[in-house]
């Protein structure tokens, strides 16, 4: 919006100031440099905005619809500033964009209705068409002609163009209340107790994202698929699950076809061990959008979980082919040739998604694993020390190291390692019952023997599984 600032400058020069009836020359010259970096800074803007594809475009919005969204956004914003409620974090595009629908007509002539009555008191009531004047021009950059993001408005859009509007308020409220502080002071203090506390009241919808999602849902009701998918999201995150499918229902309800809701919906099925029904979404979902990985990648999971490793391998075969640079389904394919004893086929895909991921723990974690069931026990004790560096809190790590220096039989470095598994996991059977191995190999039988009565004892009391890695 600062690329307004030269606009805004002449205005002020014509009202309040009056330097326009002075020599103009001299007032456009000095605004010269103005304009030049506004220019520039809008050019950056507009290349940045189009390299990253933020712009929407001209065949998903029409021009008619983005010029009387532009009206109508005229019109909200004051409504907004005038009553500051329904407020929202976003604002969605209506699916259905339909340009005479009657209250953006409305707008449009409202708009022109302001516009004619500022121009003809012009000279009777030139703060009118300065306000005015400074409002659109403050306002115009973020109009949406050139739509960025999928939201019609914005609260934020209207900070600045809001002064023109408040300043006019202000002015006219002080004229009317002139000489009467008392007056004054009591109507100032009753506009500061309700904004007061209507801001209290929308400081609770920041709260966190499924306070933020119902807002929006509640001021935008069935508008938007993205608005229902990111609360079905936040209700998935705060495991809320049959909330979030209700809201992933909503989501795909409104349309077009969308691929994400239905990949979320599946994420949700999945976790509740619905798999088959998780499957169904997930196939929509790449049906859908053949350039979206996630649900291969997730897929991946559904069969990995019921056992159906061919078609896994399938699966994030497909997931890398869609996306190259997708970590996390290079590791899948990792895992999935591990299991079949792939391991040449399983360490390339692990360093791939290092290549990608450099600093994801798990992904050495992996490799490190593949290194260890191929043979290969020092390229696999280097990783896992370079994983415990990254992530030192977790357990299994220690255990796998630990269970790397068993086989190569150094067991001293082997029961140090593992004695540092068992105080981050004390209720572990899993790490003792190798730390016993390590006691028993290096000829340390009563030590062995009070880790065997340790893991009876873990298990008598909480019938804790072993611990394994991936």
């Amino acid at each position: 919006m600062a690329v307004t600032l030269p606009v805004v400058l002449l205005i002020l020069d014509i009202w309040p100031l009056g330097r326009w009836a002075g020599d103009r020359a001299k007032i456009l010259m000095e605004k010269i440099p103005f304009f030049v970096l506004s220019l520039l800074s809008g050019w950056i803007t507009i290349e940045a905005q189009a390299r990253s594809s933020a712009f929407m475009a001209m065949e998903k919005l029409s021009i008619g619809f983005r010029l009387i969204n532009a009206f109508h956004s005229v019109i909200f914003y004051i409504l907004k500033i005038i009553i500051p409620v329904d407020l929202a974090a976003y604002y969605p595009l209506p699916f259905e964009q339909r340009v005479n629908s009657p209250d953006y007509l409305a707008a449009v002539v409202l708009a022109a209705l302001f516009s004619w009555a500022c121009f003809y008191y012009r000279k009777e009531r030139p703060y009118l068409a300065g306000a005015w004047c400074f409002y659109l021009a403050t306002l115009a950059p973020v109009l949406g002609i050139l739509q960025v993001g999928s939201q019609a408005a914005a609260d934020r859009y209207a900070y600045l163009p809001s002064l023109g509007i408040l300043m006019l308020f202000s002015a006219g409220l002080s004229k009317l209340l002139d000489r009467q502080r008392s007056a004054m002071l009591g109507v100032s203090s009753v506009l500061i107790l309700f904004l007061g506390y209507l801001t209290i009241q929308q400081l609770h919808t920041w709260r966190d994202s499924v306070a933020l999602w119902e807002n929006v849902v509640k001021v935008s009701p069935r508008v938007s698929e993205v608005a229902y998918g990111n609360l079905a999201n936040a209700y998935r995150d705060a495991h809320r699950s049959e909330e979030a499918l209700k809201a992933y229902d909503e989501a795909i309800a409104i349309g077009p076809p969308h691929a994400y809701p239905h990949d979320g919906k599946g994420t949700v099925l999945l976790e509740l061990g619905r798999t088959q029904e998780a499957i169904a979404e997930f196939k929509t979902a790449a049906a859908l959008d053949a350039r979206y990985a996630s649900p291969h990648r997730n897929l991946w999971f559904a069969y990995e979980r019921l056992g159906m490793h061919s078609e896994a391998l399938a699966e994030a075969q497909e997931a890398v082919r869609v996306d190259p640079d997708f970590a996390e389904a290079y590791s899948n394919l990792g895992i999935s040739y591990g299991s079949s004893g792939k391991y040449e086929e399983a360490i390339s895909a692990f360093k791939r998604a290092l290549l990608i991921d450099a600093g994801n723990a798990q992904y050495l974690v992996n490799l490190a694993t593949t290194y260890q069931r191929s043979g290969k026990y020092d390229e696999a004790i280097d990783l896992y020390k370079r994983a415990i560096l990254l992530d030192p809190n977790r357990p299994v790590y220690f255990l796998n190291l630990g269970n790397t220096y068993l086989l190569k039989g150094m067991f001293l470095e082997a029961a140090e390692i593992l004695e540092q598994a068992a105080r981050l996991q004390p209720g572990n059977p899993g790490i003792y019952q190798k730390l016993a191995e390590v006691y028993e190999k290096s000829g340390q039988p009563a030590r062995a023997k009070e880790c065997r009565m340790r893991i009876k004892s873990l298990r008598d009391t909480t019938g804790t599984d072993d611990l394994h890695s991936r």
